[in-house]
Parts: structure tokens; sequence; C-alpha cells
């Protein structure tokens, strides 16, 4: 008798292609104002400490993200799967350096969480290439 790990392997790549073919129809009309421009580096490039990034600032938890808006002093924790909405929902203010987001691993992790950590970062960054932002990764 052959081994089921290919079978399972295979199964596994259809449920997630299922699955983000799902989430990605649920979503796909929600996006960024249009007015949000382009990444304009001459404008964050100086930027070397958290506190002074004005655009939407990431913090990967396991809890959920730690979202950070600077210009309209909001701090808020969202599950990963309201990622998208809520960075949809900043107004434009919220965007002075154009599409791109501070994204940063939570800094205090769980024992044995290293791979389920990696998951969540990259399922956050799928969601912010989605809606065709730029990722600034903290710390540089």
């Amino acid at each position: 008798m052959g081994s089921t790990k290919p079978f399972l392997n295979a199964l596994l790549a259809v449920v997630m292609a299922a699955l983000s073919t799902f989430g990605a129809g649920q979503s796909s009309n929600q996006q960024l104002n249009p007015r949000i421009g382009s990444p304009v580096p001459a404008r964050y490039a100086a930027v070397r400490d958290a506190k002074d990034w004005l655009n939407p600032y990431l913090q990967v938890c396991a809890g959920g993200v730690d979202l950070t808006v600077h210009p309209i002093k909001r701090k808020s924790s969202v599950a990963i799967r309201d990622v998208r909405d809520a960075l949809v929902k900043l107004p434009v203010e919220a965007w002075p350096y154009g599409r791109i987001v501070a994204l940063q691993e939570c800094s205090i992790g769980l024992p044995g969480d290293a791979e389920a950590s990696r998951q969540r970062l990259a399922e956050v960054e799928a969601v912010l290439k989605a809606l065709g932002l730029q990722v600034s990764l903290w710390p540089a």
C-alpha cells in the first residue's frame, strides 16, 4: 500500500485554494479610496521610530492585529479576517504617505508559536498585497 501523504497534501492544497477563492470573492469589492495615491518615499524615508510613522502601522500578534493610525488618533485590535475592512474604512487623511503600511510581528511571542506566527504574518501580507499596498517591514 502506498503512502497517504501525497493524497493528503493534494487534498490540503485543494481546500486552501477553495478557501482563498471564497475569501477573495467576499471582499473583492472592498478597495481603498482611489484618492489615496502611490507611496511617496520622500515623506517617510527618514522615519526611524514607530511613533513617528503616520500611515497605518500593523503589529501582527497571537490575538489579532494591532492597528495604529496616528493622524486620526486611532488604535484598535482587529482579527486578521477584519484587517481588510478596517483599512478600507480609514479616511484618506490616514494615508499621508500614500499606499504603504508599516508591518511588524508582535514583539512578545508565545513559546512554540513560531510557525503559527509566520502563518499569521503571511495572511496579513496577502491582505495588504490584495489591497495594492506596499509593505514596510519593521524593524527594518
